[in-house]
């Protein structure tokens, strides 16, 4: 038997989140890090590593829709295993009759032929280097498309520009909310595989993980993952009547820290099933994952989520959800300026 303590200092040391890794270990090993917004995706980085100054992040990483279904940050050179898994043989496909969730929409008004001549508009305009999403925009209506077009092609949601990402053709960089740029060329693997590798860097990295955990991450259905944990060399471990399966020894864990600021959609929230976190009472959910589908930024003092933050600028407000003492105010505030040096305020606020 293992206490539930216990659990979370072991999911947090193989979350990185106990000592510094090295950035590339942590994309891989987390599987990306959800990244609708670049600045949550980045600021999950730069507290489970030292991060190299000079572009490293350009350079190395990418953004694109994956797990789920959802923008992620990611190695470049996982994006054969991320984009198979996703989208298997559509793949590198240029084939853009085929129905898809963007073509059966009442709204959609590309015609294949049409979607396919402005996705080669899109790909020449990136040849000579990454673009922002508006003068792609800008290039397409000289080429000729229309305004009707560019809602279907360009939409607030997705559209066109995201079955080209998932195809594998471009991607979002990785240090701007709205450039878009080539994506190397690549060999797929077979989606079963690719899937099958991404859940066992899971279980290396989010374990020791339930079932339910696991099907809540990648949202899907029982059946598949069952599968996967047949197939996967697991080990088990009981806690409080739940079976949790992992791949790596229990860590050698050493005390969790008092505080971190964890980021917006961070891993240690997404990666098990909200109703049943170790970390975040359920009293919380909503004022942590909201019903317009945001996870907000968490302040964790002693391995618990006590509160939410938001840094505006030079100023930063938490809002806690538990009663704090002066003593834990200040130092959360110390926390906060080791993590922010140009903060001017801390403001602590009512729920």
């Amino acid at each position: 038997m293992i206490t539930r303590e216990e659990i979370r200092a072991w999911q947090m040391t193989n979350q990185h989140l106990m000592e510094k890794a090295d950035p590339m270990d942590v994309v891989q090993d987390l599987c990306g890090l959800q990244a609708q917004i670049a600045s949550y995706a980045l600021h999950g980085l730069h507290i489970r590593a030292e991060v190299p100054d000079g572009g490293w992040v350009g350079r190395h990483l990418m953004r694109n829709w994956t797990i789920r279904g959802t923008m992620h940050l990611f190695a470049k050179e996982d994006a054969p295993l991320f984009l198979s898994a996703l989208s298997g043989q559509n793949l590198l496909s240029r084939d853009w009759s085929k129905p898809s969730f963007w073509n059966q929409r009442s709204y959609w008004r590309l015609t294949p032929k049409r979607q396919g001549y402005l996705a080669d508009i899109i790909l020449h305009a990136l040849e000579n280097g990454p673009l922002p999403r508006e003068k792609l925009k800008d290039i397409c209506r000289k080429a000729g498309m229309t305004e009707a077009e560019e809602g279907s092609m360009f939409d607030s949601w997705g559209g066109g520009i995201r079955e080209m990402c998932e195809r594998g053709f471009i991607h979002y960089t990785a240090e701007s909310e709205k450039s878009l740029e080539l994506t190397p060329s690549f060999d797929s693997i077979e989606r079963k595989m690719a899937q099958r590798m991404l859940a066992e860097r899971y279980f290396h990295h989010y374990g020791p993980a339930t079932l339910h955990d696991l099907m809540y991450f990648f949202h899907l259905p029982a059946k598949m993952v069952k599968e996967w944990i047949c197939e996967l060399p697991l080990q088990t471990v009981v806690c409080e009547e739940k079976t949790y399966f992992y791949i790596n020894k229990m860590a050698d864990t050493k005390n969790i820290p008092e505080f971190i600021y964890l980021t917006g959609f961070d891993p240690l929230l997404l990666g098990y099933e909200k109703n049943e976190s170790l970390y975040l009472d359920a009293a919380h959910i909503r004022s942590v994952f909201t019903l317009s589908g945001m996870v907000a930024p968490t302040l964790l003092i002693d391995g618990k989520v006590a509160g939410k933050w938001k840094k505006e600028q030079k100023s930063m407000t938490v809002t806690p959800f538990v009663s704090l003492s002066t003593l834990q105010k200040t130092r959360a505030e110390e926390a906060a300026r080791r993590m922010y040096p140009d903060l001017c305020r801390v403001n602590f606020t009512e729920k």
